[in-house]
């Protein structure tokens, strides 16, 4: 059936897209209506054959040589180009020999640190001594001279050292530029902190060795428990001094309680040298010895002196059966002492120092140091 019939039949074409040749079918509302889409009558399509284009006769370009297909003839090889010259590597020069550096020279080490000698390493400052009943140490910020040095600046406190303070305020008393221009001096750490240099003669030596401490001591109760300045004053020399020497006597582990034990004639030794520390036994002697040597000594050089005081039968509440005290004067027969713990006075007659134990009290020791009366120690 042609396209033509189907047409006039009413018969739905259908097309479809990429397919030249139409399908028939009968619609869904019967042969006369066709409400579908892409019904109707279809135009007809006339397929014309193209001819395939001919082509002019283009003349031929000349083909260059390098694209020119190869030959069996071989061409001659050209010679290989010389290699670039590179410049010559720059050749070190021979170092000098210097010559060789000398030893370091082995200064002190005040001076390897620094050329001021008021400025000290921490390597230098020893331990703190330790104080079983007031461990707290707290860096005072008390001068360490204020005003004349006096011997009331030098009371002994709780440690019971009576043999190293008596001595120091004896000291303080009658030659007190000796405690000042050669006992001890401030300096400072590299840090800047606070430093203490003290002069003593340990053992036999006969030339004062120094110890560095810093500034930390025992505190109680904002005060100093231990060595400590009295009523009115402000200095802590003896303080500084007391903790020197619990350094000295055990450098290790120092402590304050080992400055308890100790004999008047060693606190003098300690501090002014074995050649000046000298000694005499009162006990047993003849009125008129003890009076020339008491006259001799205090009287003739003022020199610092203490005595030693003995109990030989102490009572149970008895607790120093045996104390230092400092000389203060003899006049009249009669010795005045003065005590470094309360700065109270204590009076002995020539007779009762005589006697010896008859007197209860008595007087054993007499020790005192030959310290030159030197202008600068005055």
């Amino acid at each position: 059936m042609t396209q033509q019939s189907q047409i006039e039949k009413g018969q739905e074409v259908r097309y479809h897209k990429g397919i030249g040749e139409p399908r028939m079918g009968k619609g869904k509302f019967g042969p006369t209506s066709s409400p579908g889409p892409r019904t109707g009558i279809a135009p007809i399509k006339k397929r014309i054959a193209l001819k395939p284009r001919e082509e002019e006769p283009s003349e031929k370009l000349p083909v260059p040589d390098q694209f020119q297909p190869e030959t069996s003839q071989k061409k001659t090889p050209s010679p290989p180009r010389p290699a670039p010259k590179m410049p010559p590597l720059p050749q070190k020069r021979p170092q000098k020999k210097q010559p060789p550096t000398p030893p370091p020279e082995t200064l002190p080490a005040i001076a390897q640190t620094t050329e001021d000698p008021g400025i000290i390493p921490d390597s230098r400052l020893t331990k703190n001594p330790v104080s079983q009943v007031f461990p707290k140490l707290r860096a005072t910020k008390a001068p360490l001279f204020h005003g004349p040095v006096r011997r009331n600046q030098a009371r002994q406190g709780a440690m019971g050292n009576c043999w190293l303070m008596a001595p120091l305020a004896a000291i303080a008393y009658t030659r007190p530029g000796f405690i000042q221009n050669k006992l001890c001096s401030e300096l400072q750490t590299v840090q800047g902190e606070r430093a203490f240099k003290v002069n003593l003669y340990p053992g036999a030596a006969k030339k004062q060795e120094s110890l560095f401490v810093d500034a930390h001591l025992p505190h109680s109760g904002g005060k100093l428990p231990l060595a400590h300045p009295g009523i009115g004053q402000k200095a802590v020399w003896a303080a500084i001094v007391e903790k020197a020497v619990a350094a000295h006597l055990r450098p290790a582990a120092p402590q304050y309680s080992d400055t308890r034990k100790g004999a008047g004639l060693t606190g003098h030794k300690l501090i002014a040298g074995q050649d000046f520390a000298k000694s005499r036994n009162l006990y047993k002697q003849p009125s008129a010895v003890v009076h020339d040597l008491l006259n001799k000594i205090i009287n003739d050089n003022d020199y610092p002196t203490t005595v030693t005081r003995i109990i030989p039968n102490p009572d149970a509440n008895e607790k120093n059966p045996e104390h230092e005290y400092v000389v203060d004067d003899y006049e009249d027969e009669i010795l005045y002492l003065y005590d470094q713990r309360d700065g109270t006075y204590v009076e002995f007659t020539l007779e009762q120092i005589c006697k010896g134990k008859k007197s209860g009290k008595y007087l054993k020791y007499i020790n005192w140091c030959e310290l030159p009366d030197d202008p600068e120690d005055s």
